[in-house]
């Protein structure tokens, strides 16, 4: 047995965040003690419930934790086994690997279908056989069509491989068997939110807020929203709720920055970091590579923006908005050698599947368009450019805060290399659309004189 790479990874990753979420409120029905988890112990069954309440409010190393102490008291527990499993394999995949082995090897006879669905799928994906791991997911749903939890597997899986149709479907679905599942609620409002329907999405979001208050993620959630839209002050107040909620809750303090150096606040950006007492030294360092590029970007420090680009990318994967642009000041300024390493750099994520985090591969893929569209443009190869960024845009949805940032961005400079061929009308009617979603971004941009890249309009003047 080996550990998945590359598309699987990712998949196994996106695995990690639902699994749990499909096992909370099967837990109130455990078999033996207390119903449809397969457990001798009373005492086990209670932990595992711990668990999954604390991973169902995103509280990962608590949860961790129960799951842990339910295995010491049923070494046998299988729902235990796969939970650890799950929250381990990239923290520790020998331990991970080898709860999937025992699972793989037990007598699931007296185990339910859906505990037994779940072992079948979870361990064809650590095999790596991703359609088989797919086929018993929908053979199962054939015969339980109605079961929610499995559901929301398809759900979640359907909308990382980008069907938002299908996801919504299976989610609106889910909702008519099981009204509270708030993480539908959730799902459907970053579905909406992808597709740019905005306001759609926050009034999921805010049903989201409303069935769970007490969780940060909800908040956090609607505040991504809000960073992509430009309601900045906004998506800050309720980072800081989040916070509030779980002051360990990496995601707000990772979005409360970010908001942060979109404003130019880099000294509240770093207070935020120096505040967070439990962050990882690799995220801090990650963090506050990324302010220091933002902040060299903001007062026109070249040199150093591209210097910190090379040094801050090595060996740090996610989708980050730093290093793009570092890439795009290596080329206004010529140094095509940096521009090529962080291009090659950004191109080693995405063949290695970037296991560190859930990060569509086709938002590495637009990140590189993007780039390769910024380098054509400073090399003069304006048409060219045009449909590379054209490409990007297409590849990339409003997913997230930072994806939705970066898709901003990217409209802005496909927007001046329009107005650079003399293509007005496109121009404008792309930067209307834009100024649509979020008025700030295009304020700073009219600021600059609808300019990123500095390139020369004469020429599209003298071809009018």
């Amino acid at each position: 047995m080996r550990m998945p790479s590359g598309r699987v990874q990712w998949r196994l990753v996106v695995f990690v965040v639902v699994l749990a979420c499909i096992l909370v409120l099967v837990s109130r029905s455990v078999r033996g003690p207390s119903g449809e988890w397969t457990t001798v112990s009373r005492d086990a069954s209670r932990e595992f419930e711990k668990g999954l309440d604390a991973y169902h409010q995103l509280y990962i190393e608590t949860a961790i934790g129960h799951f842990g102490r339910a295995l010491e008291m049923d070494p046998d527990f299988v729902a235990a086994k796969l939970e650890l499993a799950a929250n381990l394999a990239m923290a520790q995949p020998r331990r991970s690997r080898r709860l999937i082995r025992e699972v793989a090897e037990t007598d699931l006879s007296q185990h339910t279908e859906r505990e037994r669905l779940l072992v079948s799928y979870y361990v064809a994906l650590f095999d790596g056989e991703v359609e088989k791991a797919m086929t018993h997911l929908d053979d199962y749903l054939e015969e339980y069509p109605e079961d929610p939890y499995v559901l929301n597997i398809k759900a979640t899986l359907e909308w990382q491989e980008g069907d938002l149709v299908e996801a919504e479907r299976l989610n609106l679905r889910l909702l008519e068997i099981s009204p509270n599942w708030v993480l539908a609620y959730n799902q459907l409002g970053y579905g909406a939110m992808a597709r740019g329907e905005f306001t759609e999405a926050e009034e999921y979001f805010t049903s989201y807020r409303y069935i769970a208050p007490g969780q940060p993620n909800p908040h956090d959630s609607l505040a991504e929203l809000y960073i992509v839209v430009g309601r900045w002050e906004e998506a800050e107040a309720l980072l800081q709720q989040a916070r509030d909620t779980w002051s360990d809750f990496e995601p707000a303090l990772r979005h409360l920055v970010l908001v942060r150096r979109l404003a130019k606040d880099f000294s509240g950006a770093r207070k935020a970091i120096e505040e967070d007492e439990g962050l990882s030294e690799t995220m801090r360092e990650t963090m506050e590579c990324d302010i220091a590029m933002t902040e060299f970007l903001s007062e026109g420090r070249e040199r150093e923006l591209v210097e910190k680009g090379l040094e801050c990318v090595e060996g740090q994967g996610g989708f980050r908005l730093g290093p793009i642009g570092s890439h795009r000041v290596a080329c206004q300024i010529g140094n095509w050698s940096a521009a090529g390493l962080l291009q090659a750099r950004v191109r080693h994520m995405l063949s290695r599947g970037d296991a560190e985090s859930p990060v569509r591969p086709g938002d590495i893929r637009a990140v590189l368009a993007h780039m390769e569209g910024v380098r054509l443009a400073l090399k003069g190869k304006l048409e060219d450019a045009e449909a590379v960024l054209i490409a990007a845009d297409r590849s990339c949805t409003f997913t997230t805060a930072e994806v939705g940032s970066f898709k901003l961005l990217n409209r802005l400079l496909l927007t001046e290399v329009m107005l650079a061929q003399g293509k007005e009308g496109e121009a404008h009617r792309l930067l209307n659309q834009v100024e649509g979603i979020n008025p700030r971004v295009v304020a700073r941009f009219k600021q600059h004189q609808l300019r990123c890249l500095g390139l020369d309009r004469s020429r599209a003047r003298k071809s009018d």
